[in-house]
């Protein structure tokens, strides 16, 4: 991808995050974690934002600054109990991280495949390091981020 990149709307507090995790309930959501000091979170960016212009995926997609936002960085950790990196993409699902990768393992083509094995009637984990257990879902986010 060459040009100007268009990245994906920010999630730059605990209340912008909360709101979704509960979007996740209705229609999955991409969350990528971008650090701006590194040269393989610029590739993974840029693989992002090529599936914002996909009209065909059902998803929404934002970004987390995880140096300037760092308590949303570690809320996401904490709540979908998932190990920060960065650049790291997640695939999230009523609540629930199913899917997550980081580093070169972030591909446009890869989030796609992920993104279509999310069934509405039931989540299943599709990816994760081979040392995690199976993610289950979160515990309401309301209670989680204390609102």
């Amino acid at each position: 991808m060459h040009g100007t990149i268009e990245a994906p709307p920010l999630l730059p507090d605990l209340a912008a995050l909360d709101s979704a995790l509960k979007r996740s309930f209705t229609r999955p959501v991409v969350i990528f974690k971008h650090s701006s000091t590194c040269g393989v979170s610029a590739l993974a960016l840029e693989e992002i934002a090529e599936l914002r212009g996909d009209p065909s995926l059902e998803t929404d997609v934002f970004m987390v600054l995880v140096h300037p936002h760092r308590p949303v960085s570690h809320a996401i950790a904490r709540i979908l109990r998932v190990r920060h990196e960065s650049p790291q993409a997640l695939i999230l699902h009523r609540g629930a991280a199913l899917w997550h990768a980081s580093h070169f393992r972030i591909s446009a083509q890869a989030v796609r495949e992920a993104l279509g094995s999310v069934s509405p009637a039931r989540p299943k984990a599709v990816d994760r390091w081979p040392d995690e257990p199976a993610v289950g879902a979160a515990p309401e986010t309301a209670k989680v981020l204390g609102s």
